[in-house]
């Protein structure tokens, strides 16, 4: 199973591990799988820059090495895909057009983010779904 993971998610995986010893929310639970192999992770090299970006910002308060170890473990793990054309208006927020144009040129399963408002349900092959819904359709085998 591919999937790509939102910017959202990377993010509040990391914010997760900062405060707790074991994360335990769907996110973390998204990218432990992910980096474990269970899933296949794709990015586009605009997605993982745009994860180091993110991660990076003071707002955050992450410790520079953590960001540094996680983006190496991260990137350790990940598929490079090439984004593929994305038709105007189909993503309701233009600075997302890049993360579908990910999922669908790295043909993934699975397009997890926390704003599904902002993506179509599916595209093609790729289904965006939340991250609970990603780890539900995981524990059923469904595709």
């Amino acid at each position: 199973m591919r999937v790509v993971l939102d910017t959202n998610i990377i993010v509040s995986a990391a914010l997760d591990t900062q405060a707790h010893l074991v994360p335990h929310g769907r996110p973390s639970l998204c990218v432990v799988l992910a980096l474990s192999g269970v899933v296949t992770l794709v990015a586009s090299p605009e997605l993982l820059a745009e994860y180091a970006a993110v991660l990076a910002r003071p707002r955050f308060k992450l410790p520079p090495q953590l960001v540094r170890d996680y983006l190496a473990s991260i990137r350790a793990r990940t598929t490079i895909a090439a984004p593929a054309p994305i038709p105007v208006g189909l993503v309701t927020d233009p600075n997302d057009t890049h993360v579908l144009a990910c999922a669908i040129g790295g043909r993934a399963d699975f397009l997890v983010t926390g704003n599904v408002r902002d993506f179509p349900a599916h595209y093609r092959r790729t289904r965006i779904v939340r991250p609970a819904e990603f780890v539900a359709a995981l524990l059923t085998g469904v595709e």
